[in-house]
């Protein structure tokens, strides 16, 4: 489900996928993660898809944009630790700007009401009206998140945040969407938008707001599952709130 190249850099260069990389790459992930010269140094382009069988599967799990992914994911679930939601603290202006950014895609839902006017039985077609605003908008979105310095980036976070809601074609969502949100939460980490500090509300704040609004999508317009786990998962529309919910029991 992951489009190339996740911000260049993490593969090292952009024919990671056909130069196979080392089996376990030397990755600090804390050092690395939130190195924004280093990411925009690197440069960015267009994601494409180039993950297309399983030998290219292979080499992601091999890569370094997956370690540095995966330790992202892991480095989030640590900041939760025992943490109630009530615990996360003050919110940095930079987070609060992120919720007010999905508070504005989530108006939008009442903005573009299902159409009743005819029986819809696998999801309403409205919602490919929404995906086209998000289309439409996640430039000028971005571009009041980011500093200037950081605007050459948003080629490569329009694409994942776009794909972060759902599919317009199959009117469905399912946890590569999530994942999809993740990566751009990754990416803007990368690029310097967040800080360290941040981590505990990137969980209890961010990706509960996105939940809010992915669960609004989803009755509004009836979203199908992007392919139902049956016995093998909890949910069919998400996977990760178990994973954070887990660490807060700890």
């Amino acid at each position: 489900m992951v489009d190339r190249p996740l911000l260049r850099e993490c593969n090292g260069n952009s024919t990671a996928i056909q130069q196979r990389p080392p089996r376990h790459p030397d990755v600090d992930v804390i050092t690395t993660l939130w190195n924004s010269d280093r990411a925009m140094e690197a440069g960015f382009t267009e994601p494409r898809r180039e993950i297309l069988d399983l030998p290219h599967f292979t080499r992601w799990l091999q890569s370094r944009a997956y370690v540095e992914y995966k330790g992202f994911i892991e480095t989030l679930n640590d900041s939760v630790t025992g943490k109630k939601v009530s615990e996360v603290g003050p919110l940095s202006e930079r987070v609060i700007r992120v919720v007010e950014m999905l508070n504005t895609v989530q108006g939008w839902i009442r903005e573009l009401p299902p159409d009743t006017t005819r029986a819809q039985r696998f999801g309403n077609t409205r919602f490919r009206d929404w995906v086209k605003r998000l289309e439409e908008m996640s430039e000028m979105l971005l571009m009041d998140l980011l500093p200037e310095r950081s605007h050459p980036a948003i080629v490569e976070l329009k694409a994942y945040l776009e794909q972060s809601f759902g599919n317009s074609a199959r009117i469905d969502y399912g946890s590569g969407h999530e994942m999809y949100f993740v990566v751009w939460l990754f990416c803007m980490s990368k690029i310097g938008y967040f800080a360290p500090s941040d981590g505990p509300a990137m969980v209890l704040v961010l990706f509960s707001k996105y939940l809010d609004v992915v669960r609004d999508l989803q009755r509004t317009y009836n979203l199908e599952p992007a392919g139902s786990h049956g016995v093998w998962g909890l949910d069919d529309y998400q996977f990760l709130p178990y994973y954070f919910g887990s660490a807060q029991f700890i």
